[in-house]
C-alpha cells in the first residue's frame, strides 16, 4: 500500500519539474533567436538609427530614423534636395523659405518696377526673388502687350504679351480683317474675314472679279464684281477690240480700238477726212496743220499757202512764186508781184509799156480824168486803172489822160499806145 501510495505521489512531481524545466530553456532559446535591426534594411527615405545592432526589431520604425525627403514642407517654404539626407522632419530641418511667403512676411520687398518672379522659389532677398515686371518688356512680332500682366513678373512673349491675330492661319477664302492683325486673337473667328475668292459673278453680264480683288475683304458679290470689256460697246470713232475683253473699267480707251474719227485735233488743225476710217491715235496721222507752220523753200521760189490751206508737204502747202517765172515775148517781170503765187503769165508778167505808166500820177479811186480839165499839165501826166470786163480784180486796164484843147477838158484816150492792158497795179 505504502509503496503506491508512495510512487504514485512521487511520478506527478516529476512530471512538473520537467515541464518547468523546458519552459524556462524555451524561453532562453526564443530570446538568443530573436531578429536584430542589424540585419533590418531601411527603406526609402529612412538611415539605420545608431546602435542598431543591439536593438531587437524587424521594421523601420524600430530601426530606422525618417529623413527629410519624407518630410512635406508646410505652406510658405519649399523643399531643397541638399537638405534630403538630413534627420529630421520639420520646416527648419528640411524645408527653405519661399520667396513669396518672405516678402508676405516684410523680409524684403521688391522695387515699383520689380515683383516676386516665383513664390515657391527658395529665397529671402529681393536680389534672389524679384524679377522685372511685364511693363518693361517689349513684346516681339505677331504679340501685343497683354494689359492683365502689366505689374506682373517676367521677361518673355509667354508671360507679358497676348498672341495676335498675325499668328493664327486663315482658311482658304479667308484673309486677315486689317483691323485685327495686330490685336490679340487665336481663333479664325477673331481674325479671319470673308474675301472675294468665295463669290461668284454674273459671267452672262460680263462681269467678273479682276485679280486685285480677289484678296480683298467682302461681304457681298457686289463689293468683289465690275464689269469687262466684253459686253461695252464702242462709240462713234471706236472699233470692238475682242483681245481686251477680259480688262476691266470698260471705256471706249479700254476697250476699243481707236479711229482717226474720234482723235482730237489741236486748236486750228484740221481732221484728215483721207484717213477718217484709219486705224490710230495719233495726231500726226489723223490730223493737219495748217500750212503756215510748214517751211516752204524760199531759194527755189517757193511761198506758203498760208492757214486756209492744211498739210504737212511742200506739195501741199507751198506754190511757186513769180520770182523765178520766165516771162514770154513781149511781157516783162511785174516788180510787185515777185512774191505773188501761184505763177503764171497773166499774175507775174505785164506789158512793156507798164513801167512808162508808172511815171505817170494814177488818180485815185474816185478821181476821174474829168476832174482834171483846169490844169492842162496835171491832165497830162495822170492816168487811171479799171479792172477788165470778166477778169480777176488784179487785171486791170490803164489809160492816160489826154486834155482836149479845143474843148479844154481831160478826157480818157484809150487809142494808140494811151492804154495798155494786164499792168500789175
Amino acid at each position: 500500500m505504502g509503496a503506491k501510495f508512495g510512487c504514485g505521489l512521487l511520478l506527478p512531481l516529476l512530471a512538473s519539474s520537467v515541464n518547468l524545466r523546458a519552459s524556462v530553456e524555451g524561453l532562453q532559446s526564443s530570446s538568443d533567436t530573436a531578429p536584430k535591426c542589424a540585419a533590418w534594411t531601411c527603406s526609402r527615405g529612412y538611415v539605420p538609427k545608431p546602435g542598431r545592432g543591439a536593438i531587437t526589431g524587424a521594421s523601420d520604425q524600430v530601426c530606422c530614423d525618417k529623413t527629410c525627403s519624407l518630410f512635406n514642407c508646410s505652406s510658405g517654404y519649399v523643399a531643397n534636395e541638399a537638405y534630403a539626407h538630413n534627420l529630421g522632419f520639420s520646416d527648419t530641418q528640411c524645408c527653405d523659405r519661399a520667396c513669396g511667403a518672405a516678402e508676405s512676411a516684410g523680409i524684403f520687398q521688391c522695387n515699383a518696377s520689380q515683383a516676386v518672379g516665383n513664390s515657391l522659389k527658395a529665397g529671402v532677398s529681393a536680389e534672389k526673388c524679384c524679377d522685372n515686371i511685364c511693363d518693361l518688356h517689349q513684346c516681339g512680332p505677331l504679340w501685343a502687350p497683354n494689359p492683365e500682366a502689366k505689374t506682373l513678373p517676367g521677361n518673355t512673349d509667354d508671360k507679358c504679351c497676348l498672341p495676335t491675330c498675325g499668328q493664327v492661319k486663315c482658311d482658304p477664302g479667308y484673309i486677315y480683317d486689317e483691323l485685327m492683325i495686330e490685336k490679340p486673337g487665336t481663333t479664325k473667328e477673331q481674325c479671319c474675314v470673308k474675301s472675294c475668292e468665295l463669290f461668284t459673278c454674273d459671267a452672262a453680264r460680263g462681269f467678273s472679279i479682276p485679280k486685285k480683288k480677289q484678296s480683298q475683304k467682302a461681304t457681298t458679290a457686289d463689293d468683289c464684281c465690275e464689269p469687262q470689256c466684253r459686253h461695252h460697246e464702242c462709240g462713234p470713232g471706236w472699233l470692238k477690240d475682242v483681245s481686251k475683253d477680259d480688262l476691266f473699267e470698260p471705256t471706249d480707251e479700254t476697250c476699243c480700238l481707236q479711229q482717226c474719227e474720234s482723235v482730237h485735233c489741236p486748236t486750228e488743225w484740221r481732221r484728215d477726212e483721207a484717213n477718217k476710217d484709219k486705224i490710230s491715235s495719233s495726231q500726226d496721222v489723223c490730223c493737219l496743220p495748217p500750212c503756215s507752220l510748214h517751211s516752204c523753200d524760199a531759194d527755189a521760189g517757193m511761198a506758203n499757202v498760208g492757214d486756209a490751206v492744211f498739210g504737212r508737204t511742200a506739195d501741199r502747202c507751198c506754190q511757186t512764186t513769180c520770182s523765178k517765172h520766165q516771162c514770154p515775148m513781149g511781157m516783162t517781170a511785174a516788180a510787185s508781184r515777185i512774191a505773188s503765187f501761184p505763177a503764171s503769165d497773166g499774175l507775174c508778167c505785164e506789158p512793156k509799156g507798164c513801167e512808162e505808166f508808172r511815171k505817170l500820177k494814177k488818180l485815185g479811186k474816185d478821181a476821174t480824168c474829168n476832174s482834171l480839165s483846169k490844169d492842162e499839165a496835171a491832165c497830162t501826166s495822170s492816168y487811171t486803172s479799171y479792172p477788165l470786163s470778166g477778169k480777176s480784180a488784179s487785171m486791170t486796164s490803164w489809160v492816160k489822160c489826154t486834155y482836149d484843147k479845143e474843148s479844154l477838158l481831160c478826157r480818157l484816150d484809150d487809142k494808140g499806145g494811151n492804154e495798155l492792158k494786164g499792168c500789175a497795179d
